[in-house]
C-alpha cells in the first residue's frame, strides 16, 4: 500500500543536504542508472527541478560500443577501472580483458577507457550547468554542488564537475548513519536512505508492532538505525 509520493530529487536531499546547504543555496545532481536528477535548493526550499536523460547505464553504452564489448563487461571495467580524468592515467596502463572474458587475450588502454567516459560524464555536467542558467540561480549557490547516486563513485568525477560548471562540489552520502554496515554509507543509496527519512519525519506508521513500535523520540535517525538494522548483517 502507498503511503505518500514524492519527487526523487526531494528524498535524495534527506539524506545527503545539510540544512544550512539548503539555506545558502546549492544545486543536488543524483546520477542514476537510467536519467539524472537535479534539482536547485535555496533558502531551505526546492526552486527547481529536471529529469536529464543521461545516466550510468549510457556511460557503460559507450563503453561497450567504443570498445566493442558486451554490455556486461563494460559495466565491469566501468566500476573497476573507470575514470573521468585520462590526464591522470598512464599512456602503458592497460587492461587485460582476460579478467572479465577468459577466452579473450585483448588489452585495453586505461587511458581509452576514460577518455570515453569523461566525454559523456562533461556532456551531462554541461546540460546540468544549463539547467543551473534556466532556474536563474547560476551564481547564486554558494554551496555548490553536491552530486551523488552511483555514479557519483567514478573517480575524477568531483574534479570534473568542478570545472565544468566553475562550483565547489563534494560526493553526497547518506548522513547521520551511525553504527551501520559500510555498504549504506555511499551515494548509491542516498535515494533509498532518504525515502525512509522522509518518512520517519513526514509520516505516521508502526515498522513492526512487537520489535520497533513508533516512538516519541525525535531521533528519526536512530529509528531509522534500528529499522535497517534487522536487514543488514
Amino acid at each position: 500500500e502507498i503511503e505518500d509520493l514524492i519527487l526523487e530529487p526531494l528524498a535524495s536531499s534527506e539524506a545527503v543536504l545539510a540544512d544550512g546547504e539548503t539555506d545558502l543555496g546549492v544545486a543536488l545532481v543524483d546520477i542514476g542508472g537510467g536519467t539524472t536528477d537535479v534539482a536547485v535548493f535555496s533558502d531551505g526550499a526546492i526552486w527547481h527541478t529536471v529529469v536529464l536523460p543521461i545516466g550510468g547505464n549510457l556511460i557503460t553504452s559507450d563503453i561497450a560500443i567504443g570498445l566493442r564489448l558486451p554490455l556486461g563487461v563494460a559495466e565491469e571495467l566501468k566500476i573497476t577501472y573507470g575514470h573521468c580524468d585520462p590526464a591522470s592515467i598512464a599512456e602503458d596502463d592497460m587492461i587485460d580483458l582476460a579478467q572479465f572474458m577468459p577466452d579473450c587475450n585483448d588489452l585495453v588502454p586505461r587511458k581509452l577507457l576514460a577518455e570515453i567516459i569523461q566525454a559523456r560524464v562533461e556532456e551531462l555536467f554541461t546540460m546540468v550547468h544549463e539547467e543551473i542558467k534556466k532556474s536563474g540561480y547560476d551564481g547564486l549557490l554558494p554551496a555548490g554542488l553536491v552530486v551523488t547516486g552511483g555514479t557519483a563513485e567514478l573517480p575524477g568525477i568531483l574534479d570534473l564537475a568542478g570545472q565544468t560548471l566553475d562550483l565547489p562540489a563534494r560526493i553526497g552520502v547518506p548522513m547521520g548513519m551511525h553504527g551501520l554496515a559500510d555498504s549504506i554509507s555511499r551515494p548509491a543509496y542516498a535515494t533509498a536512505v532518504g525515502l525512509l527519512l522522509w518518512g520517519l519525519r513526514h509520516t505516521s506508521f508502526v515498522i513492526d508492532e512487537e520489535e520497533y513500535e513508533e516512538q516519541e523520540s525525535p531521533d528519526v535517525v536512530a529509528r531509522l538505525g534500528r529499522w535497517l538494522r534487522a536487514f543488514i548483517p
